[in-house]
């Protein structure tokens, strides 16, 4: 990520968990996750004190925004999904506040989704 980027959207309070296990499906964050869309990346944070444990459930993500595959509304959650590294898919679902201005800002920094 680049030093200073241009932040385009961010919630704190949001709630979120990676699809890519049991176990990390049940170690989501409810209600403390911070998100951020910046010029390159969708970013998910906890506070500085839950980090260690939002490591191990894979909650603190830094999603590039060119890798991105798709991003659903399933019931009251959006699923955004993205190509890793390793060319399989990941998943992060997140509930906001504000979806309509991530999904603006997600936009703003890629063709349609």
């Amino acid at each position: 990520m680049k030093p200073n980027p241009n932040i385009h959207f961010k919630e704190t309070g949001a709630s979120g968990y990676n699809a890519a296990n049991l176990i990390t499906k049940a170690g989501g964050a409810h209600g403390v996750l911070k998100v951020y869309v910046t010029d390159d990346h969708i970013l998910t944070k906890t506070m500085g004190f839950m980090s260690p444990i939002a490591s191990l459930y894979g909650i603190i993500q830094e999603i590039p925004i060119k890798n991105l595959v798709s991003i659903k509304k399933i019931k009251n959650k959006l699923h955004v999904e993205w190509k890793r590294q390793n060319k399989s898919n990941g998943i992060f679902v997140l509930k906001l506040h504000n979806e309509d201005e991530f999904l603006k800002a997600v936009n703003f920094n890629k063709k349609k989704i």
